[in-house]
This record gives structure tokens, C-alpha cells and sequence, in this order.
């Protein structure tokens, strides 16, 4: 017995030294990426620049649901004029919170100490996963499982984004107190202390915890001991804690209300069972086919990599998801009728909680990293689909005829948990890099015409969402004056018209796509959300008034502003392939047709 646990921690050790070599050194680029979106907004709350005050265990609470706060930000520019009267976007995370700080009083300004901060968690996290498995799967299971975990798509996000580090503190603390509870049940006893303990800091990292739950529940339904009265009884502890996180959360004022992109399963359960239709089959065929979750909002890969994209794309994509649903449990059916079932036994449960844990992500749009808690239970499947594979064929287990099926079937796995996670890891990497480095240095580079605490930048469009709405942030972080106001007329994919019918107004027709058609622009207003022609929004010193729908959404909006136009308080700009900088504005009477706003290299 000391033996085979000799061996077995080797084998643990070794994997664990190989896999996080192979998966950090894919994701060079992530730790090398500078400060990227909220990681902005953070930093200014911290520094006492963001228009609403917070605390230093409240550096994810972006608005709070009041009305006051509301149109203060909307006056500050830090929201867009569309955002909902009562938008809520205020995530729990004090822990995560607390971390952003550690860093900051550890480290100062340096990213690259940062994100070797965050990818101290992600190998603690790719650890506890293999510590897991090791008592639930063959050794070569064990093997091939944290490879594939290692190469996940899902983990480069988290590692390149330090806003996104408590996703890796959830993973790490989660998955450790699951491998204690299974431990502590497959030995007969009731659970563990300790598997009770670890949850608690892990849920005050965020709502990236909860999803992991639905692997204890799993495995007291399919596996835990004992009858009916013993498995609730060992779940009872983590299920408390889980319900007290949700009863603290809400009682503090935490969560998301008004937002397209957001949904809360608590207040708005209709939207988010019509979400859950849409979302779940995406994060399915993220997880099985590895076609990134991102391209439904977002819109067709190139098909072969020079094909036009696909007509019909989301119908194409939620088939695709579909499919991966019906072919998991045939995955667990094959692996069972393989005459070797007792020793795949964990994955039916490993399985469930998978699919339990993407349930909680459909609150938010689809993307990649949103699969992450599934990758647990997904991944071990996989690799035991190709390590069966491989003994059948060793040992010529399989029929001729089924030669070719078994081959085709492990070549596909694999293909799409190396090769093709190596390429879209790798890819969202360097976008990730890219889009911070040359959004911080066009923020601070931008032409605003000086430094003036009395002044009202109006940025007529812009393409990227942190320089829509964080150029002011940013640039007080680096030592420069915040101007009065800093609103953003157009986020919209489109080009525009912008009319000038009086001496104070400006008139923006989105003529392409309407505003509030995209994910980004969503985020702060569902765009189902009420938009009326002749709808006015009143924000300090300015006033829309929507003139055209398209759709249910603004078309064409008129922006009154409190002085003329050329009063020298006003600093009108827009974003171009050249920067951020000034726009020549029509006389009174007069057009100027804007295109798609720039960002470098499109």
C-alpha cells in the first residue's frame, strides 16, 4: 500500500510539473498582457478617481441600482446615455476584491507580478483537479485528463485578465473541497471538515464558486453512500453555505438588474429559463466541439479558415450545440458497454455536475471562460474515451469493423483538446494582450485638447468597449486631469450620420446596425427594454431624445447640449485607426458621415 502511494504521488507530481509547463508556456502572452478593461475601472476605485465612491472589498460593484448613482455615472460618462434608470451591476466579491488590493500595496503597477499572482492560483486550481481524479481514474486517465484541463481554452481568459482572477480562486478552492468530500465519503464517513471550510473563502471570491456545487449534489445523487437521509446529511453543509452566500449577496445589495447581458436567475427567472435555451447548447459545443462560445454574439468563424462565414449562423451553432448535448450521454453509454464500467464508475456523476455547473453561467453571455467549472467533469470523459480507445485497439478488443469508428472518435478528441484548444488559446491570448496594450496606450494618447477639469468630452463613436467608456479612468490613474464629462454618443456597429439642425444640437443616425444592437452596448440595457420614439433621457448638461426605432431600438437619437457647440468647454472627438482625437463639426444645417470608428489594425 505505502508503495502504490509512493507511486501515485509521483504520478500526481509529475503530471502536475508537465501540465502546468505545457499550460503556462502556451499562455506566455497572458502574463505579459498590461491592465485590460475593468482592471481600469479597479484601479481607479482604489486611487479614489471613479465618480462613485468604494471600498476596498467593493472594487466590482460598477453601479449599484440607484437611480442617483445612475445618472451620476451617466453624467460622468462612466455609463452610456442608453443604460437602464435602475442598472445594477454589483458582483460579491470581496475576497477577489481584497486580492486587487494585495497586489496593488505588493506590487504597485506592475502587471507581470500580477498575473504571476494569478497563475499561482491556476496551478494550485490544475493541482486540486489532478488530486481529485487521481482517486476517481486509471493513471493514464489521470494523465491524459490534465492535459486536456491544462490546454483549455476556458483558462486563458481568467489568466490573461486579472479583473477575472477569482474565476481561478473559485476553481482552486472548489475543486480542493470536492476531492476532500469524496475522499472522506468513499472511506464511509459523513464528509469532511475541511471540504466544508474551503467553500466559504472560495464563494467570497465571487459568484464563480456556486457552479461547483452542482458537483456535490451530482455526486451524493448518483454515488454518495447511505441512503436518502445520509446523502442529504453530507450535503447539507455545502448546500448551507451556498444558500448563505445567496441570502448575504442579496441582503448587501449585490447583483444585476436592467442589463441585456446579465441576467439574474433570482429576479428575472423568465429571462433567465429563455437564456438557458440559447446559452446552454453554445456552452455545449464549446466544451465538445471546441467552437468558442464567443462566436454566437459575436458571429461565424471563417470555415476552413478562408470560407465566408456561414449563412444562418446561430441556427448552425445551436444545432452544433444540441448535438453535444445528445453525445455525451452516448459517450457515457459506450464507455459503460466497454466491459470494463467499474472502472469509469465516477464519470456518470463527474458528468452531471458538469452540466449542473454551466447552469449558473447562462447569467451572463456566452464566451469561453464561462465553461470553465464544466471543464472538471468534461475532461475526464474525454481522456477516458481515448484511453479506452487506445486499449481496445492495443489489445484488439474491437470488432474490424469498429476499428475505424474507435480511431475516428479518438483523433476527434484529441484534435479538439490540443490542437484546436492550443490555436484558440494561443489566439484569445494575444487578442487579449493586443486589445490592452493598444487600448491603454490610444486612452493616453488621446488628443482631448489638454488637460481641463472643466471640460465635456464628446466622443461621437467609438469601437472598444474600455475606450467607450474608461478613457477618462485611465488616464487619471496615470496622473492626468479627469474632465467634467466624458459621454460617448455611438458605441454602435455601424457607421454614422450626424446632423446639425441648431446651433446646440447634434443629431446621430446609426445607419447599418441601430444603437443598442450588440452585446457591449446590451450590457447596460436590455435593448428590448422600453426604447419609445420621442423617449428623452436627461442627463446633467445633456439631453437625448430618440427620434427613430429600428427593431424596438434607437435608429436615429438627437443629443441637446447646454451650450452651443463651439463653446470651448466642449471637446468633440471620435475614435479613427489613428487614434482618439478631434472632429470637425458641421455647421448649423449641415452633415458629416462618419464610418466604422477605428481601432488599430481593423
Amino acid at each position: 500500500m505505502a508503495e502504490n502511494d509512493r507511486r501515485g504521488g509521483g504520478l500526481l507530481a509529475v503530471t502536475l510539473v508537465v501540465a502546468a509547463a505545457l499550460g503556462l508556456g502556451l499562455r506566455a502572452d497572458s502574463l505579459q498582457t498590461g491592465f485590460f478593461s475593468d482592471d481600469f475601472v479597479e484601479e481607479a476605485m482604489l486611487q479614489g478617481h471613479y465618480p462613485a465612491e468604494r471600498g476596498a472589498l467593493d472594487l466590482f460593484n460598477f453601479v449599484d441600482g440607484s437611480k442617483r448613482e445612475v445618472q451620476l455615472l451617466m453624467a460622468r460618462g462612466a455609463l452610456p446615455w442608453w443604460s437602464a434608470p435602475d442598472l445594477k451591476l454589483a458582483m460579491f466579491r470581496p475576497l477577489t476584491s481584497a486580492l486587487v488590493g494585495l497586489d496593488r500595496a505588493l506590487f504597485g503597477a506592475d502587471p507581470f507580478a500580477r498575473h504571476l499572482h494569478s497563475a499561482l492560483w491556476w496551478v494550485l486550481a490544475l493541482w486540486a483537479a489532478v488530486w481529485l481524479w487521481r482517486g476517481l481514474l486509471p493513471p493514464a486517465a489521470v494523465v491524459v485528463a490534465a492535459l486536456f484541463f491544462a490546454l483549455e481554452e476556458a483558462h486563458t481568459l481568467p489568466l490573461s485578465w486579472l479583473a477575472n482572477r477569482g474565476a481561478l480562486v473559485a476553481l482552486a478552492g472548489m475543486t480542493a473541497a470536492l476531492a476532500l468530500h469524496v475522499r472522506a465519503r468513499e472511506r464511509g464517513a459523513r464528509g469532511s471538515w475541511a471540504a466544508v471550510a474551503l467553500p466559504a473563502p472560495a464563494l467570497l471570491a465571487g459568484e464563480w464558486a456556486f457552479p461547483f456545487l452542482g458537483y456535490f449534489l451530482a455526486y451524493e445523487l448518483l454515488r454518495g453512500a447511505g441512503g436518502a437521509g445520509a446523502r442529504l446529511r453530507a450535503l447539507a453543509p455545502v448546500a448551507a453555505l451556498g444558500l448563505g452566500y445567496l441570502v448575504l449577496r442579496a441582503a448587501l445589495g449585490y447583483g444585476t438588474r436592467g442589463s441585456g447581458v446579465y441576467i439574474d436567475a433570482v429576479s428575472e427567472p423568465i429571462e433567465f429559463l429563455a437564456a438557458a435555451v440559447q446559452r446552454l447548447p453554445v456552452f455545449s459545443a464549446d466544451l465538445v466541439w471546441g467552437l468558442p462560445a464567443h462566436h454566437w454574439d459575436f458571429g461565424a468563424p471563417a470555415v476552413l479558415g478562408f470560407i465566408d462565414p456561414l449563412p444562418r449562423w446561430r441556427q448552425v451553432h445551436w444545432a452544433l450545440g444540441a448535438g453535444a448535448v445528445v453525445l455525451l450521454p452516448w459517450a457515457l453509454w459506450v464507455l459503460r458497454r466497454s466491459g470494463a464500467g467499474e472502472r469509469w464508475a465516477h464519470l456518470p456523476w463527474l458528468c452531471l455536475g458538469a452540466a449542473l455547473a454551466l447552469v449558473p453561467m447562462v447569467s451572463s453571455f456566452p464566451t469561453s471562460r464561462l465553461v470553465l467549472p464544466a471543464v472538471l467533469g468534461i475532461a475526464p470523459l474525454a481522456a477516458a474515451l481515448v484511453v479506452e480507445g487506445f486499449e481496445r485497439l492495443r489489445t484488439g478488443a474491437v470488432a474490424p469493423l469498429r476499428v475505424l469508428a474507435w480511431v475516428i472518435l479518438m483523433l476527434a478528441i484529441l484534435r479538439v483538446n490540443t490542437i484546436g484548444a492550443v490555436a484558440s488559446s494561443r489566439g484569445d491570448a494575444a487578442m487579449t494582450r493586443y486589445l490592452a496594450g493598444e487600448g491603454e496606450a490610444w486612452m493616453l494618447g488621446a488628443n482631448l485638447g489638454g488637460d481641463d477639469p472643466s471640460a465635456r468630452i464628446v466622443q461621437l463613436a467609438a469601437s472598444e468597449h474600455t475606450v467607450s467608456l474608461f478613457t477618462p479612468l485611465v488616464r487619471a490613474t496615470r496622473g492626468r486631469t479627469m474632465p467634467k464629462s466624458f459621454w460617448t454618443l455611438s458605441m454602435a456597429d455601424s457607421p454614422l450620420r450626424v446632423h446639425r439642425p441648431t446651433p446646440h444640437q447634434l443629431e446621430l443616425t446609426a445607419v447599418v446596425r441601430p444603437f443598442v444592437d450588440t452585446s457591449v452596448e446590451r450590457l447596460y440595457r436590455d435593448s428590448d427594454a422600453g426604447f419609445t420614439v420621442g423617449q428623452r433621457i436627461e442627463i446633467d448638461g445633456l439631453t437625448v431624445e430618440i427620434l427613430e426605432l429600428s427593431d424596438g431600438r434607437p435608429r436615429r437619437a438627437r443629443f441637446t447640449f447646454e451650450h452651443v457647440l463651439e463653446d470651448p468647454r466642449y471637446r468633440f472627438v471620435t475614435c479613427s485607426r489613428d487614434g482618439i482625437g478631434p472632429v470637425s463639426l458641421p455647421a448649423v444645417g449641415g452633415t458629416l458621415e462618419l464610418g466604422y470608428a477605428g481601432f488599430p489594425g481593423n
